[in-house]
This record gives C-alpha cells, sequence and structure tokens, in this order.
C-alpha cells in the first residue's frame, strides 16, 4: 500500500513539473539611443499559481561603468497578488529592496524598511503588463513604489500607465497581446524596453 501511494506521489508530482507553462520575453534596456542592457521577463503557470520575475543586467557608463542588476519575483494565485520581492543592486551591492507580503487580511509594502499597508485586493499590478494587454481604465499596483497607477487608451496599440504621484506618463505599446516597447520616465534618466527579435 506505501509503495502504491508512492507511485501516485511519484506521478503526481512528475504531472505537476510538466504541466507548467513558461512565457520568456526579453527587452534591450535603451537609454538615450543606446542599448546597455537586457531584461528578462518570464511567466509561469502552474495550477492556481502564476509566478512573474523580471531580471535585469544592465552597465551603465557616464564618467565610470556601474553594473545594475535588478531581480523580481512576483507570485499570483487565484488571479489575486500573493508576494512581490525586489532587489536593486549596483556593483552587485544592494541598494533598494521592496517585499509585498499579505498579513492578516492585508498588504504589508516593506521597501527599504519603511512598511506601508493597502487593505483593498490587488488583482493586477505592473509586472503582468509584459504579457498582457490592458484595459482603460483600470489600475495597475506597482510593487515597489507601492502605489496604484492608472492606465490610459490612446489608440489600439498604445497605453500610458500614469503614477499619481508626480503625473509622469509611461508609455506601452503592444502588438497581439504582447507589449513591444515601453518607455519608462522618472526624475533621474528615461529608458526604454524593446522586444528583442
Amino acid at each position: 500500500m506505501k509503495s502504491y501511494i508512492f507511485l501516485i506521489g511519484i506521478y503526481l508530482s512528475s504531472y505537476y513539473i510538466t504541466n507548467a507553462q513558461t512565457t520568456t520575453l526579453i527587452y534591450d534596456l535603451i537609454v538615450s539611443n543606446k542599448t546597455i542592457g537586457t531584461v528578462k521577463t518570464t511567466k509561469t503557470l502552474e495550477g492556481n499559481q502564476t509566478t512573474y520575475t523580471s531580471d535585469t543586467d544592465a552597465t551603465i557608463s557616464f564618467i565610470i561603468k556601474t553594473k545594475i542588476t535588478t531581480r523580481m519575483t512576483v507570485v499570483y494565485k487565484n488571479d489575486s497578488l500573493l508576494s512581490s520581492d525586489y532587489k536593486f543592486y549596483k556593483n552587485d551591492n544592494l541598494k533598494e529592496y521592496a517585499t509585498v507580503i499579505i498579513k492578516e487580511g492585508k498588504y504589508i509594502l516593506n521597501h527599504d524598511g519603511k512598511k506601508t499597508e493597502f487593505k483593498e485586493g490587488i488583482k493586477l499590478s505592473t509586472i503582468l503588463l509584459p504579457f498582457e494587454k490592458p484595459k482603460n481604465n483600470v489600475s495597475y499596483f506597482e510593487e515597489v513604489e507601492g502605489c496604484f497607477k492608472v492606465i490610459k487608451y490612446e489608440n489600439e496599440t498604445l497605453f500610458k500607465l500614469i503614477n499619481p504621484k508626480n503625473n509622469r506618463n509611461d508609455d506601452y505599446s503592444y502588438k497581439d497581446g504582447i507589449m513591444q516597447k515601453c518607455v519608462i520616465r522618472n526624475s533621474i534618466v528615461d529608458f526604454t524596453m524593446e522586444l528583442k527579435k
């Protein structure tokens, strides 16, 4: 009987391993019309859980060369955000981190030691944007900044993501439901992600 249960366990575990579906998208990271690195994003479906990753590897050269690395993993379960983990490294030294967990029915964002609570449910966050064309006037949770950004429709393929904190607009363009290009604007430098062909 024990061997029978063991065999069923092996079968089920191999079934779930082989039935995980992963989609990978790789983007060139561009600053001032120069490619400085890549952003690799993945979406893995496994049962009722979906895991998204975004890994950036880049080198910026101003006066000196600076190695930039980011690692993000976001897990959804039953179409709701379960957890998020983000780390930003400069020359292999951790410079920024942000985690999101659920505790006592609330989301807790820990951004560099500062904690913020969110009571509302999170069904959409920005890590999903490479993999699905958004809808107009829908809010996406920003996993690092901890705010809800609103999508605005420009045309059939172009959307703007508006940051309510500073009113900056990021541009996202799509083809066949997949993000082809985005322009991210911030106070230091604007950068572009462009899907590799």
